[in-house]
């Protein structure tokens, strides 16, 4: 016969295992715990995006979504964003200015106007609200105050385009085929030269411009053009007009290196390789700055080390030597031991 004591015992010792059972199996029971949690604190700092084009199917627009939608998962902030404002384009400045003070007038923090056409309007309207950060996405210098540039690191972006192609002509004949020829696009077909001729010097590459970034029409003439002349890779730094590129490209067997995203899936023959601009990552380091109070008014440029800029896979279609020759060049300018602009 058991005693009191421990009948009294295994009665408390079954009732404790009656709530562990009740609390495991109750999503409404709760527990103290001390793991952190995965949302981010919503905080008060509000950023708004002008993007010129469709924000879901063209690449350099698609690249201003991307950006908005990690600074929201990641740093807690409210996010607004307009798309198709440069549509058809070019707009006028008076249509920017409109969208840009409605965004001051509504107390949105840092506003990013995503691409060079935005600069002008951000200048004016900057000016009528001086506690308001606003940042272009192109090689902009900035005000010294309240206006910044923020953007991928050209040079490198140029630099590493060229050597993938200049590694995989056979006739050392390439061309690059930009959209507009802003500061931003003109580096990047500067360092396009100087990284292709640094792995064969005597390489032909030309330049062409469509003139701005939606022109499907004269952007296949110009591809056309330059694989008639017996360019066997296209460069192309276009935004909306490159589908329209690879498919004249994929017809004629003439292969391609993009821009701003992996476009391997559109013809998966003749894509070596893209050269992928992570807006995620520069969206952040922008609204970090903004966020701490140290936004300097000057151009932020965010490159390979800072995680802004990578080359897609080629899928095979670069040689393993190739690949491992590029892979080998990213390293080394990540690493500081490649100085490009020298």
């Amino acid at each position: 016969m058991l005693s009191n004591h421990n009948q009294d015992k295994n009665i408390f010792l079954f009732f404790l295992m009656i709530l562990m059972i009740v609390s495991c199996h109750n999503p409404h029971f709760k527990t103290s715990s001390n793991t952190p949690s995965h949302e981010p604190e919503k905080i008060n700092f509000k950023v708004a995006a002008l993007i010129p084009r469709d924000s879901q199917k063209d690449a350099w627009s698609r690249s201003a979504y991307e950006g908005l939608i990690t600074i929201e998962k990641e740093l807690g902030v409210k996010i607004a964003y307009k798309d198709n404002v440069d549509i058809p384009s070019p707009q006028p400045n008076s249509r920017f200015d409109k969208i840009l003070r409605e965004y001051a007038q509504e107390g949105y923090d840092l506003i990013i106007a995503h691409g060079g056409q935005f600069t002008e309007a951000l200048d004016t309207i900057a000016k009528e609200f001086p506690r308001t950060k606003f940042a272009v996405v192109t090689a902009y210098r900035g005000n010294n105050n309240n206006v910044a540039g923020v953007t991928y690191r050209a040079s490198e972006a140029g630099y590493l385009v060229g050597v993938a192609g200049a590694l995989a002509t056979k006739k050392n004949k390439i061309a690059f085929i930009g959209g507009q020829p802003n500061l931003q696009s003109q580096e990047v077909a500067k360092f396009c030269e100087k990284g292709a001729k640094t792995i064969n010097p005597s390489i032909n590459l030309s330049q062409t411009w469509v003139g701005d970034f939606t022109d499907q029409t004269k952007a296949k003439q110009l591809a056309e053009s330059a694989i008639a002349s017996g360019a066997d890779v296209l460069i192309l730094n276009g935004g909306g007009i490159e589908p329209g590129i690879i498919s004249v490209a994929d017809q004629a067997g003439v292969k391609v290196i993009g821009s701003h995203r992996d476009q391997y899936e559109l013809a998966p023959k003749i894509v070596l390789t893209n050269m992928i601009t992570k807006f995620g990552e520069i969206y952040l380091q922008a609204v970090t700055l903004a966020m701490k109070g140290q936004w300097e008014g000057k151009l932020y440029e965010f490159g390979l080390k800072e995680g802004a800029i990578e080359m897609a896979p080629s899928h095979g279609n670069l040689t393993t030597e190739q690949e491992a020759k590029l892979r080998h060049i990213i390293e080394e300018i990540k690493l500081g031991r490649l100085n490009i602009l020298s």
